[in-house]
């Protein structure tokens, strides 16, 4: 894969997990959030549970490590959907972007240069702008659920980044999904009420999240092979962007102007790494 079909296939990705923010919504009303993330993970880590023969003990180490903050961030972002709209969890969830350098920085002690301690600053008072009261429903449960699945996120990026060039994407992504699907799984009767109606359209909306998760996921790791952390953080800010659309064509949802305004700021912040130049990529260690 080039870096330009490595791009290409990310461009893909963000538009399929655009159009899962109004899945899940939708999907909510029939099944509890912890209840969806695990049959979502535990249906796509049954198509490659084939890959862990031969697992070592690194390798356990580090399914283990992107299975908790994977299964984390999901479990942050699927539970925050019911208290918030998809465009709003879409643009929350992408300030994980400003915030991969951050990590970054507290893995390999490499200090964020001014167009990311910028971007942090704008993406701060984007958020402000998205979830103020004057922006609509104001900061609720939903949006902080979400950016802590940002912060996670921003580990998985950072962690994956490191991984993908040390053990076989395949068993790598089996990992992921298994121990993002046993983290939903234990946790679903402690934290919440199970609860799922199955149905026609619920049985569809699970086989999409679950088969078309599989395969974007798998590409994410593709990818990271050829680019790094921060170049993947920034094709992820077009997701917000499919993500509103999907919402505004399916559920009808707008966002006012200063949510909009809050949502300009949010893109401006996550493509400012971008005006970095370019340092030598500091040798992979996930020790301070």
């Amino acid at each position: 894969m080039t870096r330009r079909q490595a791009v290409g296939w990310l461009v893909v990705v963000c538009l399929v997990w655009g159009v899962s923010f109004t899945v899940v919504k939708a999907a909510l009303d029939s099944v509890s959030p912890l209840v969806l993330l695990g049959i979502r993970l535990s249906i796509a880590a049954s198509l490659v549970a084939m890959s862990l023969r031969g697992s070592r003990r690194e390798d356990l180490a580090g399914g283990l490590l992107l299975g908790l903050l994977f299964g984390g961030g999901f479990a942050f972002q699927t539970i925050g959907l019911r208290f918030t709209t998809p465009s709003r969890s879409a643009f929350i969830t992408i300030l994980s972007t400003p915030l991969v350098p951050v990590v970054q920085y507290l893995v390999h002690r490499t200090l964020p240069r001014a167009p990311t301690l910028a971007a942090v600053g704008l993406a701060l008072a984007g958020t402000y702008l998205l979830t103020s009261p004057g922006g609509g429903l104001g900061l609720n449960r939903g949006d902080l659920l979400t950016l802590g699945c940002a912060v996670l996120f921003a580990g998985q990026i950072v962690a994956a980044g490191y991984y993908v060039t040390r053990m076989p994407i395949s068993r790598l992504l089996a990992l992921q999904l298994g121990v993002g699907a046993l983290l939903a799984s234990f946790a679903a009767p402690v934290l919440e009420a199970p609860r799922i109606a199955p149905g026609g359209p619920l049985i569809a909306m699970l086989l999409f999240l679950a088969l078309s998760g599989l395969w974007s996921f798998h590409m994410q790791l593709r990818a990271q092979q050829i680019l790094s952390p921060t170049h993947t953080a920034l094709v992820f800010t077009l997701e917000p962007v499919f993500a509103a659309l999907t919402s505004f064509l399916v559920l009808g949802e707008r966002l006012g102007l200063a949510q909009l305004a809050g949502a300009a700021l949010i893109l401006v912040a996550v493509a400012a790494p971008a005006l970095e130049r370019p340092s030598p990529r500091p040798a992979p260690t996930l020790s301070g």
